[in-house]
């Protein structure tokens, strides 16, 4: 799939209108362990693991210039509004290669339709 491909693009309307997806934590799929002072920390995550097969689904979806200066360096509020809870903004961020929230700065997203989303999380945690 072309990265920017026009016919594999949707705008941001679109994207919403498929409707919103089950909740899931990052916490769910991490492996975590208590360090010296009880700290419980993640030392990794499975999603890590299946990014080649998740990007497989990905789609480009296009944000206006409203859009884009409403989820620059918001991408918890785009996940809420586009699957209906935040927890999966971190698998977008991944997604586009973003590390931190202050580089969440583009036009053109790589996401995964809602139903893609709910069935490729569902499938990963029951492996």
């Amino acid at each position: 799939m072309a990265k920017f491909s026009p016919e594999n693009t949707y705008t941001l309307e679109q994207f919403i209108q498929a409707g919103r997806m089950t909740t899931v934590s990052y916490n769910a799929f991490s492996y975590r362990e208590p360090v010296s002072n009880g700290t419980i920390v993640s030392i990794l995550n499975t999603i890590d693991d299946y990014m080649p097969e998740i990007n497989d689904y990905a789609v480009n979806v296009q944000l206006d210039r409203l859009q884009y200066m409403k989820y620059r360096f918001k991408p918890k509020l785009l996940c809420y509004d586009v699957y209906g809870n935040t927890e999966v903004y971190w698998i977008i961020l991944r997604m586009n290669g973003i590390i931190d929230v202050k580089d969440f700065d583009y036009k053109i997203l790589k996401m995964l339709r809602v139903d893609d989303m709910d069935t490729i999380l569902t499938n990963i945690y029951n492996a």
